[in-house]
């Protein structure tokens, strides 16, 4: 498996074997929430340039917003194939017009690119936002991508059950709203060290914790609790498994 940071938020690209996918791939302009006014955010980093990033096999939308699903960015590339929430359909329709694209919906969890298989984990959430997980395994490697945490439930360990899990990308920050404006969006460490104990994974990195720059009502209201990386050897249940990856160089596991 080899892994290679495109931003310093969820952009990724993941080697599974001979299959590469595009994670959530968000590389030029702003992010903007239903107005400027509410929620725009940009990155602080400059991320790597469409034109620098490696030829890959498939896009992987793992949520429905726009720091995930990144218009601007995706007409740029123009995928042939995308993967994707089926709360994505209208607008990937539109702005995707000449591409495959296959859904994830209430009867449809998994998905096949070449020898890779894509399982959504979905979240049990119904009021509020909702934020699924993905596992992607081949015969050799897995990873599982909870960009916004995960609560395990029985369905999630059915599926989890035989797996050896290579790679937890899951956040390290919290990022907690008012109720009222969806609540908690980034559990933070408590959240990381519940999975680590649920799926004892062999390595875990950090993902969706870029400190962007930010206005309007959303950023004002986020209470956010920061995890410096230096204090990943304070803990025990993290130390041996935390694998750093601050820069846009590819790595091999």
């Amino acid at each position: 498996m080899r892994l290679q940071r495109l931003n310093m938020d969820t952009t990724w690209l993941v080697w599974l074997g001979d299959t590469c996918l595009l994670i959530d791939p968000w590389l030029q302009g702003v992010e903007v929430d239903y107005a400027g006014w509410f929620n725009t955010q940009w990155h602080k980093t400059p991320p790597l340039s469409s034109d620098e990033i490696a030829e890959f096999d498939a896009v992987l939308i793992t949520q429905k917003y726009p720091d995930h699903c990144h218009v601007m960015t995706l007409k740029h590339l123009q995928p042939s194939l995308v993967l994707a929430p089926v709360s994505l359909r209208g607008l990937l329709n539109k702005h995707l017009p000449e591409a495959s694209i296959k859904y994830f919906d209430e009867n449809v969890d998994q998905h096949q690119v070449g020898a890779v298989s894509l399982r959504r984990l979905p979240s049990r959430c119904r009021i509020g936002a909702v934020y699924d997980a993905y596992l992607l395994r081949d015969d050799q490697d897995s990873l599982l991508i909870a960009n916004h945490g995960l609560s395990l439930d029985d369905g999630h360990a059915v599926t989890l059950e035989d797996v050896k899990l290579d790679v937890l990308l899951s956040p390290f920050n919290t990022y907690q709203l008012p109720w009222f404006f969806g609540g908690m969006v980034s559990p933070g460490l408590g959240s990381v060290k519940s999975l680590i104990a649920d799926t004892l994974p062999r390595y875990v990195v950090a993902t969706h914790d870029e400190q962007k720059y930010a206005h309007g009502i959303i950023p004002a209201l986020a209470r956010v609790e920061v995890f410096d990386p230096q204090s990943a050897s304070q803990y025990p249940w993290l130390c041996d498994r935390y694998l750093s990856i601050p820069d846009y160089r590819p790595v091999s596991l």
